[in-house]
Order: structure tokens, then sequence, then C-alpha cells
């Protein structure tokens, strides 16, 4: 019955095809500029929001929409440093317009100095999740959904655990900004997923490169944004409902969002957010995966109030999940361990049935975010803006050695990790004069990290203090930018050992620097070329983490000899954007001082059983590779796009390659759009494959297994959109590994044990008010 449901569907879907009108070939362009000024707003965006479809002004300002039928539509203009805009076009011919946008002072201050620095003309490379790119990829986490970008890749903890990974560097390398704010949680750990919803995005961006200068020293990969819509400038109320089911794991997700302002109160608005999400044991191709399940529950809400000359925001947002964690990746003796290695399945696996229940061992996360942000503009100096933000994240985590409610005192974790995270940042920028934009800042962070539990890592306080300044120049065909950063680091940490509290004092600073450039060729090519250096000094976990460490299975030893790690990264894009082809292909290569990493080292056997060994050590190393991005409009329904990843990595002291780091893949996929007079409006179909190569760049006899065959994944999606009186329906259809193929991920710390999810079909459906 369900099989016949969804046939109908898709049917239903190509049937719009066969009603298309003639008159669908008409053209809608024109210019954005500053109303102040009239100078062009390059890289605005530009959707018409009944066909849900939009482009990006180029650097002219200059935009163009073709193959769109005769109508009545909503133009929708939006720019991170322009308030929001939407005029009514009445399109019988070929039209273009001239719209101007007004300056906006209510953004945050991170995404301020990204439109200083980045967002006008980049010169670093920049990958953007679209709106309706976003929509098929709801309630997936955030690094499934970051994983389809060039560049990107995700490494696993199983099926329910993943992070984001660009150029092959995660973790306390990878700074993600949830709504302006850097994310602080325990990130050092690979199995610790970031603590964000992404229901709380209407935008996913990745900044690739070392962007030490302006976030310091958690950017020495990039930096992923993670941006909320602006709040309503008009009276009234609206929101969305989203629902979504996957097949796998069956799995439900309820997400909300209610918001509006008032005649009352003017220039004020307010936002609330909601999420809820519960799932059971996920199945591969053959079997059933133990402890697999997933629950979680989160809230956010915002107050704003917005003016041209100044202006504030407070949000608060709190996370909250429980994660199963896959009970056969923890066994008994050496020999179990060993033929679970060798085994095509986990033991007995056949027998693993289908439930929600979440036993041990598994994590229980809670996240708070507290935000208060303010600006003012200061006449003809620029505008000046203060963030504060407190983060709290207590992570539980429970071993597997005693049944879940054993205890009379309910579940004791075994490990409790609890930081309190303060941050402080004020930032001045100057605005534009003369083709001359730059700001200067400072930002500080207090942390205070307590473990309850058997003692994986010391406690520790940390103060980090920094400064930066960046200046650009944008001329008519050559623009620049430029920045320095001192940063300054103190640690003191406490632990036990023998009965006696010993403590370790350390302080670590140093100077970034980055300088780009981007030069247009003609309307069609540009070049851009960044030189960026980078630093962090070793966290906590690398220095001192000593033993089991259940969420992850495995055990791992810290080095307190480790000494900070520098990196010199270096990037060219060349793009090219004509009228049906727009491709984009970047070059990079990291050489990294003292390069810090987790190296296999054996098995041992504790009281909880047998355990894969990990140490952490320190190498020279280089890591060198290219993003490649296609998209071809075959005709104005028909998209063909092509999204490829190549790394080469290197450990140039052992003279071997880099263990653990992406594969290569590359992916193509073909949609077909089309437009329509009468309900429903709009809707596509797509079919993509994704190929992944085998890993064959591993230092041999390191690995406790080889390295796993290499994969062809084919998914495919349709969606629809009802634009009703007061309400818009959307729905969607997406079904990943349609063929129920069988396969290993390399990145996936528990493909020692057990395959990746099978086929997954996901239905949408979103309710826009």
């Amino acid at each position: 019955m369900v099989n016949r449901s969804f046939l109908l569907i898709a049917l239903y879907f190509l049937s719009g095809s066969m009603f298309s009108q003639n008159n669908c070939q008409l053209d809608l362009s024109g210019v954005l500029t500053y109303a102040e000024s009239s100078e062009p707003i390059p890289y605005a965006t530009v959707v018409v929001k009944e066909l849900n479809r939009g482009t990006v002004t180029d650097s002219s300002g200059k935009f163009s929409l073709e193959g769109i039928c005769e109508g009545q539509y909503t133009l929708s203009c939006s720019h991170i440093n322009c308030e929001h805009k939407d005029i009514v076009v009445d399109l019988k011919k070929g039209f273009r317009a001239h719209i101007h946008l007004e300056p906006r002072d209510y953004v945050t201050e991170e995404v301020q100095i990204l439109d200083v620095k980045i967002a006008p003309k980049p010169t670093q490379p920049i990958s953007v999740i679209d709106q309706r790119a976003l929509e098929e990829l709801r309630g997936k986490n955030l690094g499934e959904s970051l994983s389809r970008m060039a560049g990107v890749s995700i490494l696993q903890t199983g099926a329910t655990i993943a992070k984001p990974v660009i150029h092959g560097l995660h973790s306390n390398r990878l700074l993600i900004l949830n709504n302006g704010i850097r994310q602080e949680g325990q990130q050092w750990g690979s199995e610790h997923a970031p603590e964000i919803d992404p229901f709380i995005a209407t935008s996913l961006k990745v900044i690739k490169g070392a962007n030490a200068v302006r976030y310091g020293s958690g950017a020495m990969a990039g930096v992923i944004l993670v941006e909320p819509g602006a709040l309503r400038d008009s009276a009234g109320i609206g929101g969305e409902i989203n629902l979504v089911g996957f097949s796998n794991g069956r799995s439900g997700t309820v997400s909300g969002i209610l918001e509006g302002s008032s005649e009352l109160l003017p220039n004020w608005a307010w936002r609330v957010q909601g999420t809820v999400k519960k799932a059971g044991n996920l199945h591969t191709p053959d079997y059933y995966l133990e402890n697999t399940g997933a629950q979680e529950d989160n809230f956010s809400l915002t107050l704003g109030y917005h003016t041209l000359e100044k202006g504030m925001e407070v949000y608060y947002s709190r996370f909250h999940n429980e994660l199963g964690i896959l009970a056969s990746a923890h066994l008994g003796g050496e020999s179990d361990l060993i033929k679970a290695f060798e085994s095509p399945q986990p033991l007995g696996a056949d027998t693993i049935p289908f439930t929600y229940e979440i036993q041990r061992p598994y994590q229980d996360i809670t996240h708070h975010l507290l935000k208060w942000n303010g600006y003012l503009r200061l006449a003809q100096k620029g505008k000046v803006s203060l963030t504060y933000a407190y983060q709290n994240n207590q992570r539980l985590e429970f071993d597997k050695h005693k049944p879940r409610g054993s205890n009379d005192e309910g579940d004791i974790p075994e490990l409790d990790f609890q930081i309190h995270t303060h941050t402080l940042e004020g930032v001045w920028d100057w605005g534009r004069a003369r083709g001359w934009s730059g700001s200067v800042g400072s930002f500080g962070m207090y942390q205070d990290n307590y473990l309850n539990g058997r003692p994986f890592i010391p406690n520790f306080v940390a103060i980090n203090g920094s400064a930066f300044a960046i200046q650009r120049w944008k001329g008519e065909k050559l623009e620049w930018e430029g920045g320095l950063r001192y940063d300054y680091n103190w640690m003191n940490s406490a632990r036990e050992e023998r009965g006696i509290d010993i403590y370790s004092i350390r302080s670590f600073q140093n100077i970034s620097g980055t300088i780009g450039g981007l030069y247009y060729l003609n309307e069609k090519w540009n070049v851009k070329a960044n030189l960026g250096s980078a630093w962090r000094p070793p966290h906590v976990d690398e220095l001192f983490s000593n033993g089991l460490h259940h969420g992850a299975a495995a055990v791992q030893y810290g080095d307190s000899t480790l000494v900070p790690e520098t990196a010199f990264k270096g990037l060219l894009t060349l793009t090219y954007s004509g009228r049906k082809l727009q491709g984009e292909l970047t070059f990079y290569h990291n050489h990294f001082n003292h390069f810090i990493y987790l190296r296999p080292d054996g098995l041992e056997t504790t009281i909880r059983g047998t355990f894969p060994v990990f140490t952490y050590d320190q190498t020279q190393a280089r890591l060198t590779g290219a993003d490649l991005e296609i998209h071809y409009q075959f005709m104005p329904d028909l998209l063909w796009e092509i999204k490829g990843s190549w790394l080469n990595a290197y450990n140039q002291t052992d003279n071997e390659p880099l263990i653990y780091m992406p594969a290569n893949w590359l992916e193509n996929e073909l949609t077909y759009e089309w437009k329509l007079k009468y309900k429903p409006q709009s809707g596509y179909v797509s079919l993509g494959m994704r190929n992944v190569a085998r890993q064959n760049r591993v230092p041999e006899g390191q690995d406790f297994t080889e390295s796993p065959e290499g994969y062809s994944l084919i998914h495919a999606k349709a969606g629809m959109t009802m634009p009703l009186d007061k309400f818009q329906l959307q729905f969607g259809l997406t079904v990943d590994n349609l063929l129920n193929v069988t396969y290993r991920n390399y990145l996936n710390r528990f493909r020692y044990f057990a395959d990746e999810m099978g086929r997954n079909i996901s239905v949408k459906v979103k309710v826009v008010f």
C-alpha cells in the first residue's frame, strides 16, 4: 500500500509537465542599487516567491531569471546590509527592474563583519545551501545537511552521530557560528556532534579557508554559518509548521515557528521556535542496528528592537537530545573484538528487533545559549556593536556495564562533562569610503569545565583574549583584503593521580594573518586567491585524556608534551558565470607544523571489555586538494549539477599518508522543474548519484582493518508547492540509497563493527502562514 502511494505521488509530479504552457520563455532581469548612493549591490539575493526560484546579483548588482511563465509574481530582494524589500511584477513580456534597497543596521556583529570581509565579493570560496535544498534536508542533523557541499564530508560515530569535516579537518579546527555565536561545547570528541537544531536556520553557509584573523584559533579549516532569518519588519503574525517522517528508524519530526510584530510597538519583533523528534533502531540492508534510537526536543526565543540608528536583540535556545550508541561496538574479550572486526555483520544481528527504546550505552546532551547583541550608528563614522553570550553544555555518557535504570538513584553517568562559556566581543566597522572599508575589534572568552565521574580529562579554567583588524579595498576590477589578529590563551587544569592533585598552568600566544584578492578577467570569469596563517594550542583532551571513552567505544591517551600547531593555507578559485553554465574550481594547499592527530595504538582490555586504543601524536603534514561545482541549464526546466572533492593528506615526518582522511567523491544530479498556472503551481523531480572512491591513501599496518570498498549511492527527490489564500503548502519526497546498497564509510568510527543505513524514504510537509 505504501509503495503504491509513493508511485501515485511520483506520477502526479511527472504529469505536471504535460500541461505546461507555451508562454514560459520570458526573462525577468534588473539591477539592485543602494538607495542613498545608487552604487550597485553585489551578491544580493533575488527570489521569485511563487516559484521558489532565485538568483544572486553579480558584481554590478545585476540579476537575470530566464524561462519564466507569464503571470504576476512577488520579487523578494534581500542583502545582509540592506532592508528586505518585496515588489510585485506583472510579467506579460520581458521585464527589467531597477530596485533600490535601504541600508540596514540590525544584523548581528558577526554577520556584519562577514559583509565587510566576505559578503560583497569574497576572496575565499563560500558554499551555500539554498532554500529549496534546505527544505529537502529537513529532519537531518547538521553534519548530514552540510555534506552535500563540495569540500565537506562527515565524521560519524555510528549512524546517529555526525559532525562536519572541511578539507579533511574537523572538531577544534572548525568553527561553527550558531546565530552569530561561536558554538562552544565538548566539540573535541569525534562522537560529539554539534548541539544545534538545523530547523532554526534559513541559510547554511560554509566559508572554506583559514579564518583565524576574524574568528580566532578555532577557524583553521573554515567557518560554518547557521543563520536564522531576520525578524519581521512589518506588523502581523506568521510562521510555519514542518512535518517530517523517515522510513528507516520510523522517525518523526515536528517543528514550528511563530513570529510577529505589532503596530502598537513599532520596531519591536519576536519569534518562538521548537522541534520534537523521535527515532528507533536504524536498519542496514540486512539487519537492525541495536540501540541506535534517538529523541530530541529543542526550542528558541528571540526578541528584537531595531531602528536605523540603534538596536538590540536577545536570543535564547535550548537543545536536548538522547542518542543510543551502537551496542555491537561494546564487546567483552579481545577474541570477541577481533571476531567482530572480521565478521561481515555484528554478532547476533539477525536477532535484533526494531524498538524505540534507548538502552545503555547512550548519551544525554543539553546545551543552553543566551545571547545579547546591540549596535549604534555613529553618523559618518560607521557602526559599533557589542555582543555577549553565555553557553552551558552538559554531556552525560552512560556505559554498557549495567542495564538502564538499574540503580535505585536512577541512571548515574560514568562521565558527566559540564562546561560554562562566557564570551564578549566589541567591533567598530567604519564602513566604506573611497573604496576602502574595514573593522577593528576585540574578543574575550572565559571557560570553566568540570568533569564528574571517571577522570577521563581534567577539570580546567581557560581564558582567551584577542584583538584584530581587517582592511579591504575595492576597485573596478580588482579587490583585496588583509588582516592581522593577536591571540592569548591561558589554561589552568587540575587532575588527581594516586590521591594527589596535580595542577598544570599553560599559556600560549600567537599572531595570525591573511591576505587575499579577487580579479575580474571579464564579465564571466573571475579568479580569487587567498593566503592565511592560523594556529591553535593543544586542547585539554589532547594533552591529558586518559582511559576509556565509552561514547567512542575506544581508549584514548593524551600527550602532555604537545605544542601548538600552526598552519599556512593557500587557496586559488576560478569562477565562471555564463547564461547556461556556472562553475567553480578551487585548489588548496594546507601545510601544518606540529599537526595533532589520533593514531591507532593496538587493543586494551578493561573491566568493561576490550577496545581499540588511540594515542595523540604530532607530525609535519600537508593537505592538498580540489573542490569542483558545476551547474548547467540544458533548458529552462532542466538542470545538471556536478559536485566533487579530491584530497591528498600526507604525514611528512613518517613519510606516509595521514590516517582518517575523507575519501574522494563525485556527485551528479539532474533536476526537472516546472511552473503551472493552476495548482500545484510549481514542482520538481531529480535523480542523482554519489560515487565515493575507496580510501587507498592510508598508512600501512596502522588501522585495525582494511579501508572499506568504494560505493555508489543513488538518490531521488521530488517536491511541489501549492499556494492557497492565506497559506502555502509544500510537499517533498526523498529517497536516499535508492538501491539499498550495502556499504561502509571510511570516516565512520564504527565501520569496524557494522554497515551503514540502507534505503531511507522521507516525506515532508510544510505549511507557511
